[in-house]
Parts: structure tokens; C-alpha cells; sequence
């Protein structure tokens, strides 16, 4: 856990070293080199979140490993990984709604 936790804020401060070096320079944010490396960044930010989701399912930790795979989905909307483990951490609520977007989630 606190091996992706620490990946999950090494990604965050990244970005924003990357944004505030862009910014000083005065880089044009629509160069293909700064859309790269924000695409970068924001690649290991959702692998990071997904580590973290499968983390806290193993330990039993629902409300997290959904929370976790939201963030990735906010993202990418059509994340399979992130859609797997939302379904599986809302699977494991008492709730009919949460068994529903489960249903939702493995069906995209």
C-alpha cells in the first residue's frame, strides 16, 4: 500500500514540476513535446490509481478501491481496468444501486 501511495504522490508532484518548468520557460502547451509529456504523466497517475484501487479491494477497503478507480475514469471514461475494479469494489456494498453500476461497469 504505501509503495503505491508514495507512486501516487511522486505522479502529482511530477506533473506539477513539469507544469511549472513549461511555465517558466514559456513552452507553448500545445507542442507535441508538452502533449507528450502531460500524456505521460497522466498515464502513470491512473497507473498509480489503479494500483491503489486493487490494493485497498484486497483489504476490504470498497469504499477506496472505487474511489481510487473513479479517478482513473475521470480520465478515461472507458478505462477496462479502472471499469473492472469500480464493478468489483461495488459488488461488495449491501446497496442495490452500487450492484447495479457494477452490472453497468462489466458490461461497457
Amino acid at each position: 500500500y504505501e509503495e503505491s501511495r508514495n507512486f501516487l504522490c511522486l505522479t502529482k508532484e511530477l506533473t506539477e514540476i513539469i507544469l511549472d518548468e513549461l511555465a517558466f520557460i514559456g513552452a507553448d502547451p500545445s507542442a507535441e513535446c508538452v502533449q507528450d509529456l502531460l500524456a505521460e504523466s497522466a498515464r502513470l497517475y491512473c497507473m498509480a490509481c489503479l494500483l491503489l484501487s486493487q490494493v485497498h479491494f484486497q483489504q476490504r477497503q470498497w469504499h477506496a478501491a472505487i474511489e481510487h478507480a473513479e479517478l482513473v475514469l475521470l480520465a478515461d471514461e472507458t478505462n477496462v481496468e479502472a471499469l473492472f475494479w469500480r464493478a468489483r469494489g461495488s459488488m461488495q456494498l449491501d446497496n442495490r444501486i452500487a450492484l447495479e453500476q457494477s452490472i453497468v461497469d462489466l458490461q461497457r
